[in-house]
């Protein structure tokens, strides 16, 4: 029986590049799945296997040999994850936030005409008034000020924060069930960290959004996710609720990232220094 409060279930899921040299198992046959209308953060340091993960899921992790299944609600059996067989659900079903917003959009598009194409490529709407007005939709949803100013506007005349809410915008084009949000402050002050994460939670409390957020930081995963995965060295080591987790951890590794998270709490603050003012 498929147990219907789980909208991905992923089994099996690895993931090997060829190298000149040898062969390198970048995600280790991993199992997990996330529960509809939750965030289940993935945790770990970098290489851990992460990105690698969520690219594959969506049939983008080029140059991989990928094998494994995943079932998505309403599909009919499990599916191999494969990209032919993963590209009906790709921005549909499933959307995805990358790492570096400048860098996934186009710099010399404004953002009017990246919003328009998107929707023309996932939804029926087709004529220009269509897909202008579901763009202003998508800039309205994801609180950009002003959303008919920037249509006009190309990414390189907004802030970094401004990006990446264009780009959950562009993620939500094709009204995904399931959001992938990989890394999605990297780069970004404190402050509009927290205004995108507060975001990512108001969009899940609002439309029922299940979301996948990628971090190192488990501050993020214990402020903003119901559950945790936790990654190392293509291995998922540990996984449960939020609560449970961070309380009990079984694993050594999860042990240490909670106890270095500790020490650097308890560390006590060094001397200011002091100010040398000048005549």
């Amino acid at each position: 029986m498929v147990d219907c409060s789980v909208l991905l279930d992923v089994q099996g899921l690895r993931v090997e590049f060829e190298t000149p040299e040898q062969r390198i198992c970048a995600v280790k046959g991993i199992n997990f799945a996330l529960p509809a209308g939750e965030i289940t953060a993935m945790i770990g340091e970098s290489g851990s296997g992460k990105s690698v993960t969520c690219l594959s899921l969506l049939g983008l992790a080029e140059g991989a040999a990928v094998s494994g299944t995943l079932r998505f609600a309403g599909m009919n059996g499990p599916s191999e994850i494969r990209p032919r067989l993963l590209a009906p659900l790709r921005g549909r079903r499933i959307g995805m936030i990358f790492q570096d917003p400048i860098g996934s959009l186009n710099p010399v598009r404004t953002i009017g005409a990246q919003l328009r194409e998107t929707v023309r490529a996932l939804t029926d709407a087709r004529s220009k008034t269509a897909t202008t007005r579901r763009a202003l939709e998508l800039l309205a949803a994801v609180r950009l000020p002003e959303p008919e100013a920037l249509l006009s506007r190309y990414p390189h005349e907004l802030s970094g924060g401004m990006n990446q809410r264009v780009m959950i915008a562009l993620a939500l084009a094709g009204a995904p069930d399931l959001l992938i949000a990989d890394e999605p402050t990297t780069a970004l002050d404190v402050t509009v960290q927290r205004d995108v994460l507060n975001l990512l939670a108001h969009l899940r409390d609002e439309t029922g959004l299940t979301i996948l957020l990628v971090t190192h930081d488990i501050d993020i995963a214990r402020s903003y996710a119901d559950r945790i995965l936790v990654m190392r060295g293509g291995e998922l080591v540990e996984q449960g609720t939020t609560v449970k987790l961070l309380t009990s951890p079984k694993h050594a590794y999860t042990q240490e990232l909670l106890a270095s998270r500790a020490s650097l709490l308890d560390r006590t603050p060094e001397p200011a220094l002091e100010t040398v003012r000048y005549a």
